[in-house]
């Protein structure tokens, strides 16, 4: 129970709601490294899984979250430029260093191809890439559903105001009118 992972997500909640800008990035972003599964019920009353990192994704970038209009904060790199905040070290940055030295050693072929294998193929990444995916995906279902949506609205207002328009027009022509 001492670091139950829904009490992460509400205490990330109310810091995003009531923190400052310096403060949400400062303790929230060390949260981006929680990868536990949390259950969560999207406005259709269904249950779905998310990961504790995408949580706080949502509560750093969206403007609403849980169906709670967030306060806005400062983007990242505004507070980075006016040195509030420590410059972002991407944990690519690192794997990527890594690569280039470990290609200046000489290493033999076979021993190479087998560590770039259990690269490509390890868990984390691999878990990484199928959440990254999923993200596009739910992303993607998300704008095709709010174009949808607009499109709906707009199909609706027009036909209302088609249906005002020939209201009118009918009352005008008729005999009853005083």
């Amino acid at each position: 129970m001492k670091n139950s992972k829904y009490v992460r997500a509400l205490g990330a909640f109310y810091m995003r709601l009531t923190g400052s800008s310096v403060d949400c990035y400062k303790y929230l972003e060390p949260l981006l490294a929680d990868s536990r599964k949390l259950r969560r019920q999207n406005r259709d009353g269904q249950f779905e899984l998310i990961h504790v990192d995408e949580f706080i994704d949502s509560l750093l970038r969206d403007e609403r979250v849980c169906d709670v209009i967030l306060p806005r904060i400062q983007s990242r790199h505004v507070l980075e430029e006016n040195n509030e905040l420590e410059p972002k070290v991407s944990i690519l940055e690192e794997d990527i260093e890594e690569g280039v030295e470990s290609s200046d050693e000489e290493e033999p072929t076979e021993k190479r191809r087998e560590k770039e294998h259990r690269s490509k193929h390890s868990p984390a990444k691999e878990k990484r890439r199928d959440r990254e995916r999923e993200k596009r995906n739910r992303d993607r279902d998300r704008r095709d559903r709010d174009r949808s949506d607009r499109r709906d609205r707009d199909r609706h207002r027009r036909s209302r105001s088609h249906d005002r328009e020939r209201s009118k027009r009918h009352r005008s022509r008729s005999p009853y009118r005083k």
